[in-house]
């Protein structure tokens, strides 16, 4: 039994299996044989096998809990779950604080997605036994699945208190930390993996990422070359480095970058749009255009890439598809603030501060507040000390996890912001003040916007908000994507919502590749009852 013992530990289970034979033959009852040959089966895949032996051990005793849980486990690789829950049940049954049960019963209903039941059985398993590192493990998986990070981090890093080295925790911990925009901490745990696992791929490459966002571009430059140093052909490292050497300046290599995930993975979308971004940048908009065109050909519903197209050529439409703003700005929140003050010398929401205090220089402050596109809270960081009651709104669920860190907010709402004030308006909700700073650039058409803010503007709200210019009349697609709006369009739509303008200028709202970027701040004040 000790030389079955030290082969299993050993994984010669070939080995095992032989002596296993014999020893069946000359000890048929003995229950550690079967429960061996079911556990050796299970590891080489011979999942039929393995229930085989578990079964001659209910038959030998019909009350054996770890047979039936075992088999569970079986019969959920061989994909037939309906049969594995009833195993697992009947384990469960036989011994209620059989905690390895419960979990592995999780596991099955996950994977048939009764996601509610599958927590509830690990929840189960942990109340049984606290310390089961698989179960905790295994919650915090599908917690994370379900996007609660808070929770899924939380279950992480008990795993990681009872295993320090436990790989598989600390990765998804890093992997949560990222998507919650705690970019630091999640730095500092994929460097800790890769200690444990130098050699895996992924985890340089997940740390590369990280590292880009952090604007260290040199140290994710490494990464992905250590990336590329274990797997030559990993395609995704390609795009990842482009997005590195573009962000480095080092515009040919990024394009070279970009060209060999395609040549990898032809259908790449993602290295498409980003080739067609570095072919921007390069004011070769043809090529521009001819990137973004295929990346449209291989799915044509990418918004993204639609709206791409049709700045390119020229083609003003009324709004961008909502899922190219999302994604632009999902993509962006961690590095928004930093980018936008250091790097492009934004400076719109002072700029909108200092313009609303020359022409209010009284004022003391305003019961309600909308910061419209409130982004990370940069606008509403400006005009806080005057606001009673904040509320933020934005399409990305990202940048509002952002804004929550300044704790300004009143409230904070994810969303469409037409929908979202119509949504405030029937509630009978009177604003004071409405702040929209670099918002209008990804809104063509706006006149239902300033609809919705003229039914919650009273007879002394107050408008500021800023438009990148247009001379003549009307409104603009650019091919950068963003929208410029003529000063006798907006007066129009201002004057149609019952508001008049009471301050005017032009400015340079930031800088881009090209140079400044020139623009209208405007203060506008309401002089009709939201009823009329």
């Amino acid at each position: 039994m000790d030389q079955l013992s030290q082969l299993y530990q050993e994984r010669k289970f070939e080995e095992a299996l032989n002596l296993l034979k014999k020893m069946t033959q000359q000890f048929p009852e003995v229950l550690h044989i079967h429960l061996i040959s079911g556990k050796i089966n299970y590891d080489l895949g011979r999942y039929r096998n393995a229930i085989k032996s578990y079964n001659v051990l209910i038959k030998l005793v019909p009350d054996h809990a770890e047979a039936y849980n075992l088999i569970g486990l079986s019969l959920k690789k061989l994909l037939v779950y309906n049969a594995a829950i009833a195993s697992c049940k009947k384990a469960i049954e036989i011994q209620p604080d059989y905690a390895e049960a419960y979990s592995n019963l999780g596991n099955i209903f996950v994977d048939i997605k009764r996601i509610k039941e599958g927590i509830r059985c690990f929840r189960n398993a942990i109340r049984l036994k606290p310390n089961l590192l698989t179960a905790i493990f295994n919650l915090g998986v599908t917690l994370s699945e379900e996007n609660q990070y808070e929770h899924s981090i939380s279950n992480f890093k008990k795993a990681i208190e009872l295993n320090p080295i436990h790989v598989e925790s600390l990765y998804n911990l890093g992997n949560d930390l990222n998507k919650m925009g705690r970019l630091f901490d999640a730095a500092s745990t994929y460097q800790k993996v890769i200690s444990l696992r130098p050699n895996n791929h992924e985890f340089y490459n997940n740390l590369g990422i990280v590292l880009n966002d952090l604007g260290r571009h040199d140290d994710a430059f490494l990464a992905f070359k250590n990336v590329i140093r274990l797997k030559p052909n990993y395609t995704k490292v390609y795009n990842n480095l482009g997005n590195s050497l573009r962000n480095m300046g080092r515009y040919d290599d990024a394009q070279i970058s970009f060209k060999k995930a395609i040549t990898l993975r032809p259908r790449y979308i993602n290295a498409y749009k980003n080739l067609g971004l570095i072919f921007q940048i390069l004011d070769f908009n043809q090529y521009a255009l001819k990137s973004f065109t295929q990346a449209l050909t291989i799915n044509p519903h990418l918004g993204s890439a639609r709206h791409m197209v049709s700045a390119l050529k020229g083609d003003t439409t009324k709004a961008p598809p909502k899922d190219f703003v999302r994604g632009l700005f999902d993509d962006y929140a961690a590095k928004f603030d930093k980018h936008l003050v250091q790097n492009l010398g934004y400076k719109t929401p002072i700029l909108l501060r200092q313009l609303h205090d020359r022409y209010s220089p009284n004022f003391i402050s305003y019961d309600k507040v909308i910061d419209l596109g409130c982004g990370t809270g940069l606008s509403g960081d400006k005009f806080f000390d005057i606001s009673n009651k904040m509320i933020g709104i934005d399409l990305s669920s990202k940048m509002i996890e952002k804004a929550k860190e300044k704790n300004i907010y009143y409230d904070l709402i994810t969303g469409d912001l037409v929908e979202k004030l119509i949504a405030l308006e029937a509630s009978s909700c009177n604003v004071n003040l409405f702040i929209c700073t670099d918002v209008l650039v990804y809104i063509g058409d706006c006149s239902e916007l300033f609809s919705a803010i003229q039914k919650l503007s009273n007879t002394e709200t107050i408008f500021v908000f800023s438009t990148e210019n247009k001379e003549g009349d009307g409104y603009m697609l650019l091919s950068s994507g963003r929208y410029a709006h003529s000063y006798q369009y907006i007066s129009d739509l201002l004057t149609k919502n019952g508001y008049e303008i009471i301050a005017h200028e032009k400015t340079v709202l930031r800088k881009d590749k090209t140079g400044p970027v020139h623009g209208d701040i405007f203060m506008a004040k309401h002089n009709l009852s939201r009823h009329l």
